[in-house]
């Protein structure tokens, strides 16, 4: 029959000797990747659909084969089971619907492909005959006006053991996220995490944004890191958009304390609460030394320091205010012996005192005349409370020298802001040099010193009896036959 003739001219019998003669696409071995499917050649007369009954076939009564309709020269085989080479019906393991749609495990695929997997097996298993460290299981691709491939690729590199997320563009992949299979590690912009979660930025953009769900300004931002999987403890980073400030809080049992914040705009940082003033300010409820607001240590042995302050301006460099009852300042040696504070009253108290910036001992007094250092003067007896210079010989209101003369500044000055004090600072103790005159002769150390008729002048006193009460000091050093500076004890008597 026309029938045998066409299972003869194929080989076989029947439609289960059509045979697998394809090749899987793809597989190794396959030339160009597709090739035409196995059949049946087409007989001799009758139709060449393959019409009529086939002997050898299940039935008996179906048709060998149809004819392929691409020209290859071969009948197409069909099977109820999935089988190679085999025209097999739709059903829910593979559907086709009139849009091309592709849904496997279901009837109603929703896009191109659409697959539904078991619940015990996985939805889509990729694989590839690629040998190791090549295996590119995904392409995400579009063609560029250059024709060049773009996209994306989702990767398996056996050799590394990762995971990888590419951006493909100039025919290049490069890694964008990839995941470390032995020990999860997850790497961003890297491919070669070194913690759990590793993020490389680019170059002017920041490695990890964290915003909030609502747009425009004043939202909040959260970042918890927490020591239970609940976070309930733990700490957080948050950024306040309706204070904008920077917050590091510490988190117990869901509630937040602020340890340290940051202002966004005026850059002033508050530890230990979220409002100070000053661009720095520590604020603190402890009591004790041990707990002190701010502790610095230096543990050089050298000449390291622990606290320094410097300032350029006109302003106080350090201030130090005591709103309570205790003293102000405090110094104490190891062991906490104290050898030095200032109370707040103002008063000082130390184990001793050393003064290196001058040599005498003054007050601050008023006068109505020009009295340059170095000048001797006397009370005023038309203006109580000031001084003028001495116009009189062994004058007994001489009071004391105007100190600073030579280059010699007071060490100590006394008085009291606006009662007891003035612009003209007198040496009342001390060594101060002084203006002297040698019109009572010559000047020799260890001579005692007393007004001169010159104004405000020193001379040596010669007069015992009028000397009494008008002894300005003793010479420290010589004055010839001409007018100078001596240097002069200051010790009135």
């Amino acid at each position: 029959t026309v029938d045998a003739a066409r299972t003869a001219a194929s080989g076989g019998t029947g439609a289960a000797a059509s045979g697998a003669t394809g090749v899987e696409r793809g597989a190794p071995g396959a030339a160009g990747g597709r090739q035409p499917l196995g059949g049946f050649a087409p007989g001799v007369g009758g139709s060449s659909h393959g019409g009529g009954v086939v002997a050898g076939t299940s039935s008996g009564y179906c048709a060998a084969g149809i004819e392929d309709e691409a020209g290859t020269g071969f009948c197409i085989g069909a099977s109820s089971e999935p089988t190679l080479n085999r025209l097999y019906p739709l059903s829910s393991e593979l559907f086709v619907d009139t849009d091309g749609d592709v849904g496997m495990g279901t009837t109603s695929p929703r896009s191109h492909l659409h697959v539904r997997g078991a619940d015990d097996e996985a939805t889509l298993r990729l694989s590839t005959f690629a040998a190791q460290g090549t295996s590119k299981v995904l392409m995400l691709e579009n063609n560029n006006a250059e024709n060049q491939l773009v996209g994306g690729a989702i990767a398996y590199d056996g050799t590394a053991d990762q995971l990888r997320l590419n951006t493909v563009g100039g025919g290049a992949e490069t890694p964008r996220l990839v995941v470390e299979r032995s020990n999860g590690r997850i790497g961003v912009n890297t491919e070669n995490p070194v913690g759990r979660l590793h993020v490389v930025g680019a170059t002017g953009l920041g490695s990890v944004f964290v915003t909030p769900a609502s747009s425009g300004t004043g939202n909040d931002s959260r970042l918890v890191l927490g020591e239970h999987h609940d976070a309930n403890f733990g700490f957080a980073v948050r950024c306040d958009g309706g204070a904008n400030e920077l917050h590091f809080q510490g988190v117990n049992n869901g509630a937040d304390t602020s340890h340290l914040t940051i202002g966004r705009d005026s850059g002033r940082v508050v530890v230990g609460g979220e409002t100070g003033s000053g661009r720095f300010s520590v604020v603190s409820d402890h009591t004790g030394v041990n707990d002190a607001a701010v502790h610095t240590v230096n543990t050089s042995t050298a000449a390291g320091n622990a606290l320094y302050a410097e300032s350029n301006g006109t302003a106080t460099t350090a201030i130090f205010e005591q709103r309570g009852t205790g003293n102000i300042i405090k110094g104490n040696l190891a062991g906490g012996t104290t050898v030095f504070r200032v109370s707040n009253t103002g008063r000082v108290v130390t184990s001793a005192l050393e003064i290196t910036g001058g040599g005498d001992l003054v007050e601050g007094f008023d006068s109505r005349e020009d009295l340059p250092p170095g000048t001797v003067v006397a009370i005023d007896p038309e203006h109580p409370g000031e001084l003028v210079a001495t116009r009189a010989a062994y004058d007994t209101k001489v009071a004391g020298v105007v100190s600073g003369a030579n280059g010699v500044n007071h060490g100590i000055r006394m008085g009291q802001d606006d009662v007891l004090d003035g612009d003209h600072l007198v040496a009342m103790a001390g060594r101060v040099w002084v203006r002297c005159t040698a019109e009572n002769g010559p000047i020799r150390p260890g001579d005692l010193l007393t007004s001169a008729p010159s104004a405000g002048c020193a001379m040596r006193a010669s007069d015992a009896g009028r000397s009494f009460g008008a002894v300005i000091g003793k010479a420290m050093s010589a004055l010839e036959g001409e007018d100078g500076l001596v240097l002069v004890l200051v010790n009135l008597q």
